[in-house]
């Protein structure tokens, strides 16, 4: 039957119906979809009060010239939602088809004819409970996070409009609900929370926690209100950094990971702790403690930071006046080394074409500390301590593997059935540029650069 129906999902006013119009002309093309909008005033009824959002699915008609001219014509009189091509898992009404279609099957009569047919979808769909539909629109986060990390982070952007008038969220929560799926799109790197669980603190990371910066009056008995950004799957956080402040008043981790905050938050709680999905690079996700944070610290995080600028300075922001922060992070690497290298091999490379390495400035630029004084001066920090070394951390042949496997953004482009192979292949090329101890054992050597600052009063 050429025959069209339509199901409709309403959150304003709590609104559900189907509409089932066979009597209507074929609306297989641009011209009659539009006549349809228009001549039975669909969005008036649906959203008198002019406040209705119109989603279409992109089929070949919705998307023609005249169909795309006539929305855009009339975009003053309701919002037409950006909904991504091809995304039948995203669209809630997809299952309510499911439903009718089965509902029909299973129908006392086989509908012989357009009014049998109209009469069973009628038949079936006031039998469906109003509380399904709740749920469909309610499991509207886990699908969106779903088909993003089946189908990639730059999917969210269209997602945005889809989310805030499928929930129906407020305007005010709205950019604060928004945060888990966004930074799947933000996060340039693709950390495997499950392997990066098991990786052990490095030698020179407690060196840094319990000498460093002990040694430059970093601890404190003071009442805080510390930060600790890239705060990962919350290990350090709890065993390292809180006992650094004995009476701290609050602990923010946050990390841009959605996964890592889950592991965090299951597995690493403190009532003194607030785990906390955010952007160190996004100012919006940071806005609510800008001015309130006397200690920023953050470990191995600035490396996977894009635009390290921006982060410093909301790092500035974020701080009291008299404010500290200390940060370690690696410039140059034999990761990175590694990682170019296996990423530029003809066995893989024709898998990453599109893919961000996450290969940071300081280690294509080569800089090193003075860089970042300059930028830190810039932007208003006090110096106390900033200097790059080379360090060298002894792992264990699982650790090694572990680590490189948890942080390497290129995995993730790799059929999940070569996935094994590659990380091998991985391996064997960060290896070359790494030593060995006298047991046998990986030593991975890294240039860090330690930084600890202050913000003037």
């Amino acid at each position: 039957m050429a025959a069209q129906s339509w199901s409709g999902v309403f959150s304003l006013g709590s609104f559900w119906d189907l509409w089932y119009w066979y009597q209507l002309p074929s609306m297989q093309f641009g011209t009659q979809s539009c006549w349809v909008i228009t001549s039975i005033q669909f969005m008036l009824y649906c959203h008198p009060h002019g406040n209705g959002v119109f989603q279409q699915d992109n089929c070949t008609s919705h998307r023609s010239q005249l169909t795309t001219a006539w929305l855009d014509e009339h975009s003053s009189d309701f919002y037409v939602m950006n909904w991504p091509r091809r995304i039948p898992d995203l669209n809630p009404i997809e299952h309510h088809w499911d439903v009718l279609e089965e509902g029909v099957k299973a129908h006392h009569t086989t509908p012989a004819t357009l009014t049998e047919l109209w009469t069973a979808l009628a038949d079936v769909w006031q039998a469906i409970p109003v509380e399904r539909f709740r749920k469909l629109v309610e499991s509207m986060p886990l699908r969106v996070a779903a088909v993003i990390k089946a189908r990639g982070g730059q999917l969210v952007i269209n997602l945005l409009s889809l989310i805030q008038c499928t929930l129906n969220i407020v305007a005010t929560d709205f950019q604060a609900y928004l945060l888990k799926y966004k930074f799947l799109c933000a996060a340039r790197m693709h950390f495997n929370a499950d392997v990066f669980i098991k990786v052990k603190l490095w030698d020179s990371i407690q060196h840094f926690l319990t000498h460093t910066l002990p040694d430059l009056g970093w601890s404190s008995d003071d009442s805080e209100v510390v930060m600790d950004v890239g705060c990962g799957q919350g290990l350090r956080t709890k065993n390292h950094v809180l006992p650094c402040f004995p009476n701290v008043e609050k602990l923010i981790a946050i990390d841009v990971t959605p996964d890592m905050i889950e592991k965090a938050e299951l597995l690493y709680p403190h009532p003194k702790i607030e785990y906390v999905l955010a952007n160190i690079e996004d100012r919006i996700t940071m806005e609510k403690w800008m001015g309130q944070i006397s200690k920023v610290i953050s470990i191995h995080c600035f490396n996977w930071v894009k635009d390290q600028r921006k982060g410093f300075q909301i790092v500035y922001d974020l701080l009291r006046p008299g404010g500290e922060a200390a940060f370690i992070f690696a410039l140059q690497c034999s990761y990175y080394d590694g990682v170019l290298d296996v990423g530029e091999d003809p066995k893989w490379s024709s898998y990453f074409e599109n893919a961000d390495f996450c290969i940071p400035q300081s280690y294509l630029k080569n800089w090193d500390s003075s860089i970042y004084k300059r930028i830190l001066e810039d932007i208003g920090f006090k110096i106390i301590h900033c200097k790059d070394e080379l360090k060298e951390d002894v792992l264990s042949h699982q650790g090694y593997k572990d680590m490189f496997h948890s942080v390497c953004p290129l995995t993730q482009h790799v059929p999940e059935d070569l996935r094994e192979e590659f990380i091998n292949d991985l391996l064997q090329s960060i290896q070359k540029y790494d030593g060995k101890s006298p047991d046998g054992l990986p030593i991975h050597w890294c240039k860090v650069i330690e930084i600890f600052i202050r913000k003037e009063k």
